[in-house]
C-alpha cells in the first residue's frame, strides 16, 4: 500500500506562515533590527528545509535526487510567497521599517542621521525596499539549497 506524501506546496505554505510570524514578532519586539537576527533566521530556515526533506524521505522512500528536488521545490514555493510578503510588509504593513533600517545602519557605522540630505534618505529608502525584497529571495533559496542537500543525506539506503 502506497503512503501519501505531503505536497511541497503544503510544506511551503507552512514554512512561509512560520517565517511571517517570526518576522512580525521580530518587528514588534525590535530584534529584527539586530544583526544576530539574520543568523537566527538562516538557522531556522535551514532547519525547516531539513525537516521538510526528512519528512518526504520517510514518506516516499525516494532517492537523494527525489528528496533534494522535493525540498528545493518547497524552497521555491517559500521564496515566491515570502517575496510577496516582503513587498507588502515594506511598502504597506510596516512602512516605517525603511527608516528604522536606515537608522540602524547609520548607528552601526557611527554616522549621525543629520549628515544625510533628504535626497540621500529617499535614495536609501528605495535601496532598502529593493534589498529587502531581493534579499528575501536569495536568503530562502540559499538556505533551501543547504537544507535540501543536508536533508537529502537522510535517505535510507536499500
Amino acid at each position: 500500500m502506497e503512503t501519501a506524501t505531503t505536497s511541497h506546496v503544503t510544506k511551503g505554505l507552512i514554512i512561509t506562515a512560520l517565517l511571517i510570524i517570526m518576522d512580525v514578532i521580530g518587528y514588534y519586539t525590535g530584534i529584527k533590527f539586530l544583526s544576530s537576527y539574520n543568523y537566527l533566521l538562516w538557522g531556522v530556515l535551514i532547519l525547516l528545509f531539513i525537516i521538510a526533506a526528512t519528512i518526504y524521505a520517510r514518506q516516499a522512500q525516494g532517492s537523494f535526487g527525489t528528496v533534494f528536488s522535493h525540498a528545493f521545490k518547497t524552497a521555491a514555493v517559500v521564496a515566491c510567497l515570502f517575496f510577496v510578503y516582503q513587498l507588502l510588509a515594506v511598502n504597506l504593513f510596516f512602512p516605517d521599517i525603511k527608516q528604522r533600517l536606515i537608522e540602524t545602519a547609520a548607528k552601526e557605522n557611527n554616522k549621525p542621521m543629520s549628515n544625510f540630505t533628504e535626497d540621500d534618505l529617499a535614495l536609501m529608502r528605495k535601496i532598502v525596499s529593493v534589498s529587502q525584497s531581493a534579499g528575501s529571495i536569495l536568503k530562502v533559496l540559499v538556505s533551501g539549497l543547504i537544507g535540501a542537500v543536508i536533508g537529502g543525506t537522510f535517505v535510507k539506503k536499500n
